[in-house]
């Protein structure tokens, strides 16, 4: 049935199509892989479409996922017969973001492709991927991809010596053969810590790769280092390349590492602030956040408590002294959290009586550029004749 009245689209997306095709030709074509330059010798593919999945599988294997997917769709916007490219995007299935792998393989089921493109789902079907591509490798001497793969294998010895090979027989490829050989040496990862070494992978994957994720791996390993400042210049690369949403947390983990010692200075004086019972209350409201759970060592239930709610718990009770005495602070791995503890002694009076005061105290504080905050701090006895309370 047809609607004389209703708007007909088609021949703007024809055009939008035609657009789009233009575009990702300008950029990746004519195709000018020599042999050692691509994955997979040889696809189905168009050779503007071929490009594109070379990258693609160049951007994968460089941890920019987001990245990888989009020129895989890229390619089938310019070839939709593409087979490299539904592999490619179906090796990508995890059950998380991008579907599960067995819809993605059931997909597959009746596809046809060159011999590299089916020896790739042969890899994807086995129960060991890297031993089927060290396999396949020894079969296609010329598919960079299976090589890279079964660098990780039993059969090709030490994944560290098999990288260093695939770099020398691929070079154009090895991006991410630098990557991990540089974070090996930075953790000891089957070799001793070299940091020149490590730093000398990081400017060898830098030259072949400069984009998001190698100014990320620069930035992580420069902090493994202690070089704070390295870490953060590398990191605003990465943010400029990949954006903040995924390599924008770190900016804020490296800078509070390299004032570590100052936000300790800060942790400890907002300790000093809740074990001050002459503290003003805006001093102790700018240590609390707004779900500041405490445990009182009166052995009242914990609660959510306001600065005038805390202060009120000693309020009434004639303080003589109060002291936080040996304070350490431990911080998590990224800096975002610090836990505190400490032994708070003092002495109030009490019917005349002057009673000792003695507790242990453990806190946790959220730690952002803008300071800490309070979470949770909870009190217990240590040896103190009498606790202020009912």
């Amino acid at each position: 049935m047809n609607n004389p009245n209703q708007k007909v689209y088609r021949p703007m997306i024809s055009r939008n199509r035609i657009l789009a095709l233009a575009a990702l030709s300008a950029a990746f074509g004519p195709a000018t892989l020599t042999a050692q330059d691509q994955w997979l010798s040889e696809t189905s593919c168009s050779e503007v479409a071929h490009t594109i999945v070379n990258e693609g599988i160049t951007a994968w294997g460089n941890v920019e996922h987001g990245r990888a997917k989009g020129m895989y769709q890229a390619a089938l916007v310019v070839d939709p017969d593409c087979t490299a490219a539904k592999i490619a995007l179906a090796d990508m299935a995890n059950g998380a973001e991008w579907g599960t792998r067995s819809a993605q393989m059931e997909a597959l089921a009746n596809v046809t492709g060159t011999p590299a493109e089916m020896a790739w789902l042969d890899v994807m079907k086995s129960s060991n991927g890297p031993s089927t591509s060290y396999e396949k490798a020894q079969e296609s001497p010329d598919d960079a991809l299976f090589h890279y793969w079964g660098s990780w294998s039993e059969e090709s010895g030490l994944v560290i010596d098999a990288l260093a090979a695939f770099a020398e027989r691929f070079p154009s490829l090895a991006a991410g053969a630098f990557n991990t050989l540089a974070y090996a040496y930075a953790q000891g990862d089957g070799v001793d810590v070299d940091e020149v070494k490590s730093r000398e992978f990081l400017r060898s994957y830098l030259r072949l790769y400069n984009e998001a994720n190698a100014h990320d791996s620069f930035a992580e390993i420069s902090a493994i280092f202690g070089d704070y400042e390295g870490a953060l210049r590398h990191q605003q690369h990465a943010v400029d390349r990949g954006g903040a949403t995924v390599f924008g947390e770190r900016m804020g983990m490296y800078w509070r590492l390299g004032n570590k010692e100052e936000y300790r200075q800060t942790v400890v004086a907002a300790v000093e602030v809740l074990a001050n019972p002459d503290a003003l209350e805006e001093e102790t409201a700018a240590v609390l956040s707004d779900q500041s759970v405490m445990c009182l060592s009166s052995m009242v239930p914990c609660s959510v408590m306001t600065a005038a709610e805390y202060m009120a718990t000693t309020s009434g009770t004639e303080w003589l002294s109060m002291s936080a005495n040996d304070v350490d602070i431990i911080f998590n791995d990224m800096m975002t959290l610090a836990v505190a503890t400490h032994h708070n002694t003092g002495q109030y009076m009490l019917d005349g009586q002057t009673v000792d005061y003695s507790v242990r105290v453990s806190s946790v504080w959220e730690v952002t550029n803008q300071g800490v905050s309070l979470i949770t701090a909870n009190w217990a006895p240590m040896g103190g004749a009498g606790i202020p309370g009912s």
